[in-house]
């Protein structure tokens, strides 16, 4: 029940955001301008990714590949750190977040695959199936104030 109330404050909320052309001058991350982006061209292996994170303590970006389970680590310029790490079987990944100890994968359908031990041969998975069918989940977001992740349908 605290999962769909927060399902539906965070529908309630993206509502309220205004559409429209961004404002100038925003304000930017220490060290990035984000009035001046910086695009970096991916490896053909990444084509399929859906969802990224940055992970500050490791200094890397972590992407979820959208169709095969698979989980990457990246340098912030780009560049592959190892092999892919594959989590689990197929399936239609849209987003992925980090709680700080976990990583979670969430599908288009709810459900939403918590990883632990990401990218050591000790991981181990746990599933939490989404309870209601024809909904299009497209991200999550962990709430480091409440300690729990929020997903957003569309």
């Amino acid at each position: 029940m605290r999962t769909q109330l927060t399902i539906l404050i965070c529908l309630a909320l993206s509502a309220c955001t205004q559409g429209g052309k961004p404002e100038a001058n925003l304000p930017s991350p220490a060290g990035y301008d984000i009035n001046k982006p910086v695009k970096i061209l991916l490896s053909e292996k990444l084509n399929e990714i859906s969802g990224i994170r940055y992970d500050a303590k490791n200094n890397q970006i972590v992407a979820v590949n959208d169709e095969e389970g698979k989980l990457y680590r990246l340098t912030p310029e780009g560049e592959s750190v190892e092999k892919a790490f594959k989590f689990s079987k197929k399936g239609d990944y849209e987003d992925l977040d980090y709680d700080g100890s976990h990583w979670y994968a969430v599908k288009s359908n709810g459900e939403t695959v918590q990883i632990k031990n990401a990218f050591t041969d000790s991981f181990s998975v746990r599933v939490y199936p989404f309870p209601e069918v024809g909904i299009e989940f497209e991200t999550i977001c962990f709430d480091q104030a409440v300690g729990r992740s929020a997903k957003e349908a569309v």
